[in-house]
């Protein structure tokens, strides 16, 4: 394999011996330990806690006093600090100081009794250490040729980066925009004309405000002798009020000074500043020191003053999410001028394309090829069985209307859009689909769930054939955001607002209907038609004032009823119903429906597959308790694997639980699996349990009795969850090798390579997605004419704003990035590219209001492959631009999405977040997500 010549820009930069930095490491005695110790028994005899102790605290009044950036590691449960790390001097007064009043804090002193003549062991010893300068590069180390670093190295990495970019400024659209350093070494524009605004258009008069949030964290990237900086800009959506937000910062008097970055507690009307840091700094304020917060800065309406605090996630705001493609840009080019050093680049895979012809082709929401009459048969034939059933359940007479209509249409029979379904009779749609209409509001209602499961066994049409399937698409009125905005407004402990769980019938039907061997996909109630009135209303088939002027995708639809075909027209009727047409879709994925264009993607080109190989995803997600309780963590894995045959691909799914109505456990067909996924509750458990490990290898052992039709099987696992259960999944232990029991450190080295097993994957692909840590793309520049002098070169490249293509990371071995473009950016609404060419500080308020998406980041790795990585690769980026059931690319390869939406449709699913904290599998979006730690 070769790279070309075009460079793709990441925003990532390497970290030099002198963009480390230098820090003060106060490195605690062995006495240490029982101090902390001692102090944390008497925290919980006075409190009753049983957590660890506030050390969030102690480090919020170090950073006041001593106005730079401080952390202590470790902060665990098990483990007490040992060391306080810092970016300036601290006097050993002022830590002296600090100790005695955040102990006297978190020990509930009266604050009229807090004093500097208070008795603490623990600000004596940690008082008396002489600090040690170290340099930051000094404490990389290295195994192998690949580096590491304790945590601490990886919190303080950026302290240094973050100065220099305070200390210089950007000149951008037409401004010069200061970024001020915090404590926790990011970056936030402060002042106040430089604060983007937005409004409502109810309260013009009244604006909200956002500031620029750039973060820093030190990254390792694959085979890469050096670290790096990954740089994150964000939109921080500034609240009115404390009022459930997690995050807040302070300005000191000194703008040279860091930015205070503190923590927010509570919920509710409960929301403060972090007990014990508050009380710290308040009282170190009272004797003697800064103003640090004042009654009036916990004011937070009105022009942003001192105090500042982030508005959690799932609040509606005027300013939308993102800083667009040109922020980036202009960004990119500015940390390269101050850092001194280029951006970290990726090269273009020479002669690799992606088949676009291979896509799922979608017309109008419909998947034109997998629901071709002539090639649905045998589709469904290759998913395990000879018939599909839909049973749909309902609750309005509107809602019956508007599906039938959609399911008229996307199986090509527009005659029946109307009429022709009768209730509760098979409607055929061929010799291999049938659909049953049945209404259930009772069934369908949320409330109390004693009597759901009597209701269900009234329903006809649930005994099948061995050789059919039943999906039922059923209707739900549920709306968890505004359940949850009613909760926010009672703020009553005693509130009779139910809980979710408690009346939501999605949860328990869904259990219900795989219990009797039917799966379930939902669909959102939408409000009924207006009626049409009078001799001027619109006639029932003139969709012409339907059409979406702000989309491209029937841009060369014709819109006259009289020319155009039935199917077309009714198309043109359910053009906007997305939300309709995506559970069709995901119905069908559901049933394990696969059409064989994936064969002609991945087999397309030089680099492509000529032999039929089968591919594997695991997906692992550990879910905390349920939500307001303390309930012990739950464990979902799965795994999903396609296996060609033929043309065509068979779906299947390891199920480890047998059906409660009978059946094996092991692989099943996807379908099969699911029904009994869903039928058991989620089983208790965390990711480090040694057993996880064990039972994904017993299964990898097992699948090889379904692999007759093909030559092995690769490996594709979710980096973020799947890394530091085995050694050789993690950067840092790359160039270990395993001992011939195939361990490392006495662990499996890599999932399903025991030698016992017999078989082992081709390779395996580490796929990592929407992590902020990974470097985002930038911008390609491309050669315009490669005979040019070398040293010319640089001079003759174009840069083009935009790339879907893959890359080889530069200077590393088998590690590749597939460069994402948001689906939302490509398409033809108004502002769908809002910030492609300028920042927010000059966009108009209906503009500023919208999300403004980015080039987002698939790292895909490639380890112990048997021959070719690069085969490997590009099959892995091919199975996210071939998706199932989404008209995209999909942000992980098709068996990872398909195992990842097995546990997102279980009944348990995540019901412990907030609905808009949920990352969205099917869309590329440039949003937030959470951070990964290389290294771990």
């Amino acid at each position: 394999m070769t790279t070309g010549d075009d460079k793709l820009h990441l925003l990532a930069y390497p970290l030099t011996t002198e963009l480390h930095g230098v820090v003060h490491v106060h490195r605690f005695p062995e006495r240490a330990r029982d101090v902390w110790g001692d102090l944390l028994d008497r925290y919980r005899d006075i409190t009753g806690s049983r957590g660890n102790l506030p050390y969030a605290g102690l480090a919020t009044a170090l950073r006041a006093v001593g106005r730079t950036c401080v952390n202590l590691f470790p902060t665990s449960r098990n483990n007490p600090p040992g060391q306080l790390i810092s970016r300036g001097s601290l006097d050993s007064r002022d830590i002296h100081d600090a100790v005695v009043l955040w102990e006297q804090a978190l020990l509930r002193v009266p604050e009229d009794e807090i004093s500097f003549s208070y008795p603490s062991e623990l600000a004596e010893l940690v008082a008396s250490i002489t600090p040690d300068e170290v340099v930051l590069a000094d404490e990389i180390k290295r195994v192998g040729d690949q580096p590491d670093a304790a945590h601490w190295v990886y919190d303080a990495a950026t302290w240094e980066v973050a100065q220099r970019l305070a200390s210089s400024v950007w000149k951008v659209d037409g401004r010069e925009v200061a970024l001020r350093a915090d404590t926790e070494g990011n970056l936030l524009v402060w002042n106040t004309d430089l604060l983007w605004t937005g409004y409502w258009d109810n309260a013009k008069d009244n604006p909200s405000y956002a500031a620029l949030r750039v973060q820093l964290m030190m990254k390792t990237l694959p085979w890469m002798r050096d670290p790096v900086v990954v740089v994150d800009p964000s939109v921080s959506r500034l609240s009115r009020w404390l009022n459930s937000s997690r995050t807040a910062w302070l300005a000191q008097r000194s703008t040279q000074d860091p930015l205070l970055a503190l923590d927010v507690e509570g919920r509710g009307r409960m929301t403060r500043i972090e007990r014990t840091s508050d009380i710290a700094l308040t009282v170190w304020a009272r004797l003697g020191g800064e103003t640090l917060i004042r009654p009036e800065d916990r004011d937070l309406t009105g022009e942003p003053g001192r105090l500042r605090a982030l508005v959690p996630k799932s609040v509606r705001f005027p300013i939308g999410r993102g800083v667009g493609m040109y922020t980036i840009r202009e960004l990119s080019g500015h940390l390269s001028t101050v850092l001194g050093t280029p951006n970290i680049i990726a090269r273009n895979v020479s002669g690799h394309q992606f088949p676009k012809g291979a896509r799922r082709q979608v017309t109008a929401g419909r998947d034109t090829d997998l629901l071709d009459e002539t090639a649905l048969p045998t589709i469904i034939e290759a998913s395990g069985c000879q018939r599909l059933r839909i049973l749909v359940l309902y609750r309005h007479q509107h809602t019956r209307a508007r599906l039938q209509r959609l399911l008229a249409y996307h199986f090509n029979r527009p005659d029946l859009a109307d009429t022709g379904m009768p209730e509760d009779e098979p409607a055929p749609i061929g010799d291999h689909v049938e659909i049953i209409f049945h209404h259930a509001a009772a069934l369908l209602a949320h409330g109390d769930h004693s009597g759901r499961a009597a209701l269900l066994s009234a329903v006809p049409h649930l005994d099948v054939p061995d050789d059919t399937r039943i999906v039922a698409l059923c209707e739900t009125e549920y709306d968890a955001r505004a359940w949850a905005a009613q909760r926010k407004q009672s703020r009553q402990p005693d509130s009779t607002v139910d809980d979710p769980d408690l009346t939501d019938a999605k949860h328990p039907l869904n259990r219900l209907l795989a219990q009797h061997h039917v799966l379930t996909q939902f669909v959102t109630t939408k409000p009924p038609p207006k009626p049409d009135t009078g001799p001027a209303a619109k006639p029932i088939h003139d969709t012409s004032n339907d059409i979406d002027t702000d989309t491209d995708e029937f841009a060369s639809a014709e819109t006259d009823a009289e020319e155009t075909d039935p199917l077309t027209e009714l198309g043109l009727s359910l053009k906007k119903d997305h939300p309709g047409h995506n559970a069709v879709a995901d119905m069908l994925r559901a049933a394990g429906l696969i059409h064989p264009r994936l064969s002609r993607a991945l087999a397309f080109g030089r680099y492509g597959l000529k032999e039929p190989v089968a591919f594997v995803g695991l997906h692992i997600r550990e879910q905390r308790g349920a939500r307001w309780t303390s309930a012990g963590p739950r464990l979902s894995w799965s795994l999903v694997a396609l296996i060609p045959d033929g043309d065509h691909w068979h779906v299947k799914a390891y199920q480890p639980k047998r059906h409660p109505r009978g059946g094996t456990t092991g692989w099943q067909d996807y379908f099969a699996a699911n029904t009994a996924f869903r039928s058991h509750p989620l089983p208790e458990g965390k990711r480090q349990d040694l057993s996880l490990v064990d039972s994904i290898d017993t299964a990898l052992s097992q699948l090889q009795d379904h692999l007759d039709t093909t030559n092995g099987y690769v490996l594709l696992v979710s980096g973020d969850s799947s890394r530091s259960l085995w050694p050789l999944l993690a950067n840092k232990n790359l160039d270990l090798r395993p001992d011939s029991a195939g361990r490392v450190n006495d662990r499996p080295a890599l999932p399903g390579c025991n030698p016992s097993s017999g078989h082992r994957p081709r390779a395996i692909v580490r796929v990592t997605s929407g992590s902020r840590d990974l470097p985002r793309p930038v911008e390609l520049h491309v050669l315009k004419n490669e005979q040019q002098e070398d040293e010319a070169v640089e001079k003759k490249r174009q840069i083009k704003k935009t790339t879907e293509g893959l890359y080889q990371l530069d200077g590393a071995q088998n590690t590749w990035i597939l460069s994402n473009i948001p689906r939302q950016f490509t398409g033809g609404r108004k502002y769908s590219r809002a910030g492609e060419a300028n920042t927010r500080w000059t966009a108009d308020n209906e503009a500023s209001q919208h999300t403004w998406y980015a080039h987002t980041n698939t790292e895909i790795v490639v380890v112990g492959a048997d021959t070719d990585p690069i085969r490997y690769a590009i099959a892995a980026a091919r199975l996210c631009d071939h998706a199932v059931s989404w008209d995209g690319r999909t942000s992980y390869p098709a068996p990872i999405h398909l195992a990842a939406k097995m546990d997102k449709d279980h009944p348990d699913y995540r019901r412990t977040v907030d609905p808009d904290e949920e990352v969205e599998l099917d869309e590329l979006k440039d949003d937030d997500t959470t951070v990964v730690l290389e290294g771990e």
